[in-house]
């Protein structure tokens, strides 16, 4: 009896140590989120490279998902640094608007908080106007909308029309870090900026632009309908809570999300 009960716990011993071993070799199973299955788990980013001509150039963006939110702010005699401008109006987000001339002047139609401050003026370079209308619309085209405007900036040159990528015919160009705007079919709208992953201030020739935003919409499925090019080089700014580029020349107007 007394052998017998020596083997059976024997026996039990070596089951005990085959089940550890077969748990120890066992692959461990993906971390994953409560409630949610692991291959629904998506990383959202706001910034990406692509990959021209052998040059790669980083995309940085952000999406207006309240467009009530959206100010245009004007920054043509206050010459205030974009650090303050986000800070004194609670800015979430910040970027540069349009051009302005040496008279401290926008380059174009300027409409903010529903009021002009500047008319719409044929320029062959600053072809676009970005618009938001009372209904919370944006859109950017080539002439001014015929409904009240909330906010407008003329600027340009249109780099995508109607999903049309724009071939454009400069004079002069230079590389340069560049800020764009786009809306999606869907009505959305993004602000993005261009440059080198190697130095801030460099980027694209702006004859580059447009096929490099169709690029960028092909990686990230945010596939522009309309785009316009805003003021870049270092009259340029771009600020998020993750990247924040600042200007070295004085901005003249910002756009600020609050949301």
């Amino acid at each position: 009896m007394k052998k017998y009960f020596s083997y059976a716990v024997l026996v039990l011993i070596v089951l005990l140590m085959g089940a550890a071993l077969v748990l120890l070799l066992k692959p461990k199973s993906p971390t994953r989120i409560f409630g949610a299955p692991a291959a629904s788990i998506v990383l959202k980013t706001s910034k990406t490279e692509i990959v021209y001509n052998d040059t790669a150039y980083a995309f940085s963006w952000f999406e207006v998902s309240d467009l009530d939110s959206l100010k245009l702010i004007p920054n043509f005699e206050a010459k205030s640094i974009s650090r303050e401008v986000k800070e004194n109006n609670g800015c979430k987000f910040l970027v540069n608007a349009g051009f302005y001339t040496k008279e401290n002047s926008a380059t174009g139609l300027f409409v903010t908080e529903g009021k002009t401050m500047f008319p719409f003026r044929e320029n062959s370079l600053f072809n676009g106007v970005l618009s938001v209308n009372d209904l919370a619309v944006p859109r950017i085209t080539r002439g001014v909308p015929v409904d009240h405007l909330k906010t407008a900036i003329q600027s340009g040159p249109l780099l995508i029309e109607n999903a049309s990528v724009q071939k454009l015919s400069l004079v002069r160009d230079e590389k340069a870090r560049r800020t764009v705007a786009f809306v999606t079919g869907e009505n959305k709208l993004y602000f993005a900026a261009v440059y080198s992953p190697l130095s801030v201030f460099e980027g694209p020739l702006l004859a580059d632009l447009p096929t490099l935003l169709d690029l960028f919409g092909k990686k990230t499925n945010l596939v522009a309908a309309d785009a316009i090019n805003l003021d870049g080089g270092t009259a340029s700014a771009f600020l998020t809570s993750e990247v924040t580029l600042t200007e070295v020349s004085s901005v003249g107007s910002f756009f600020c999300s609050v949301q």
